[in-house]
């Protein structure tokens, strides 16, 4: 990074730390770099004065297979060029396919070669396994369709339903509160047909009962008449639960004993089940098992076939997957609208801390280098669902100190993410106190 910001290029992708993205921004800002190279992480709310903007391809690769931009996203880049207040016009430009443009290099480097030598002929370039072909209709096109149409995608959560009824308790009418009033109006403002809104009536009323029955919701009757719902007063004031799962890990929480030696580390293998994977991490730890696995096997004279079974088997590290999975079965009948892959045991956090490793030491076992913001966000939320999804009663001092680990660790690396969230979180707690 240092290197390329001397020479006025900056880099900006999801996988840099968000100190550097920051930097490249200001110094783009005050006009110090005349090229950005960057993903699509430069249309969204960046402010980048950019006067020319260069499409590399019109391909993006969506998780699981390489398909042509929607025109949504193609604009949102695309506007990026011109410079408000510096430039009339802006320019957007797209490169041919790589093997087109190798195919047209060797073909003009043909014609160019003295006419006495015999010319061989052009062996030209075949586009790589797996292309998605693009073209200038293709480009025209994107310029000039409308953007696709906004689905909704509207879904409740526990966590959602919580802080709702967190409001209604902030808030009185005529000296009443008013039980679920933020949750109706909720629903009823989300752009769900009807009949989706009716189904989340039904929906929202479940998930109260089964945040009612984990303790974290209680009724208190009041003496006019009717009852109250609200939070259970001893969880702690900056209790949240904003993961899909944050239910299920409070109640499994109740199945560990917290006089097990291992009982820091099993909480956090539950907390890390909850959270959405880092792939590209889970991706080298299970080729660095196999890799280890396979020198094992090869010394020991194992035939090429057998070991090759015993490869394919190899995952990455999944901590307390005997408790998680029948747990989470039995969580799932009694919530429906749970998905069977939304549990996802892994070893990232307990590795940083069974292994007593830094950021840095994490970051060169894997040679993740490029995705050290891949690596920082999740440990980043990692830490919030620790300091805030789990609730006091089951923090014992080796928690607390787990907590002090990842808050040090993350301060040290990158403080601008959770400088950010502890600026929310106040900003939560004056509006409680309000």
């Amino acid at each position: 990074m240092r290197r390329f910001l001397g020479f006025g290029i900056g880099v900006h992708h999801a996988g840099l730390l968000p100190k550097y993205r920051l930097l490249v921004e200001k110094l783009a800002q005050s006009g110090l770099l005349k090229v950005i190279a960057g993903t699509d992480t430069l249309g969204v709310g960046v402010n980048v004065p950019i006067r020319t903007v260069l499409f590399r391809q019109l391909c993006k690769f969506d998780g699981e297979k390489d398909t042509i931009l929607k025109v949504r996203d193609f604009q949102q880049i695309a506007g990026r060029a011109g410079r408000k207040g510096f430039d009339e016009l802006g320019w957007v430009v797209c490169q041919a396919p790589a093997h087109e443009i190798e195919n047209r290099r060797r073909s003009l480097k043909a014609r160019a070669s003295p006419r006495g030598r015999s010319r061989k002929p052009v062996r030209k370039r075949t586009p790589p396994r797996g292309f998605v072909p693009w073209d200038e209709r293709t480009f025209e096109r994107l310029v000039t369709s409308p953007p696709e149409t906004l689905e909704s995608r509207f879904r409740l959560r526990h966590g959602m339903v919580f802080d709702l009824i967190q409001a209604d308790e902030s808030s009185r009418n005529g000296g009443r509160r008013t039980n679920f009033g933020s949750l109706r109006r909720l629903i009823a403002a989300c752009h769900e047909p009807a009949a989706t809104r009716h189904r989340l009536i039904g929906q929202s009323a479940e998930l109260v009962r089964a945040l009612h029955r984990a303790g974290i919701l209680r009724m208190t009757t009041r003496p006019a008449g009717g009852y109250v719902v609200e939070a259970d007063r001893e969880l702690q004031i900056e209790f949240s639960m904003h993961q899909d799962l944050s239910l299920y890990l409070v109640s499994t929480l109740e199945l560990l004993d917290p006089r097990d030696p291992d009982y820091p580390l099993d909480l956090l293998s539950l907390v890390e089940a909850i959270l959405e994977d880092p792939g590209i991490v889970l991706r080298r730890q299970a080729a660095r098992l196999r890799d280890e696995l396979a020198a094992r096997l090869k010394a020991e004279r194992m035939p090429f076939e057998q070991r090759m079974e015993r490869l394919r088997e190899v995952t990455h590290p999944r901590p307390l997957v005997d408790l998680i999975e029948p747990t989470f079965d039995e969580f799932r009948r009694t919530h429906p609208w749970v998905r069977g892959d939304s549990i996802r045991p892994k070893r990232v956090g307990r590795e940083l801390c069974e292994d007593f490793l830094s950021f840095d030491n994490f970051i060169r076992r894997y040679d993740l280098q490029r995705s050290e913001g891949v690596v920082l966000r999740y440990l980043s939320r990692l830490f919030k669902v620790l300091s805030r999804g789990v609730p006091d009663r089951f923090k014992t001092d080796a928690v607390f100190d787990q907590i002090g680990y990842f808050h040090a660790l993350l301060t040290r690396v990158d403080s601008s993410l959770l400088n950010e969230w502890e600026r929310l979180w106040s900003l939560e707690d004056q509006a409680d106190g309000s």
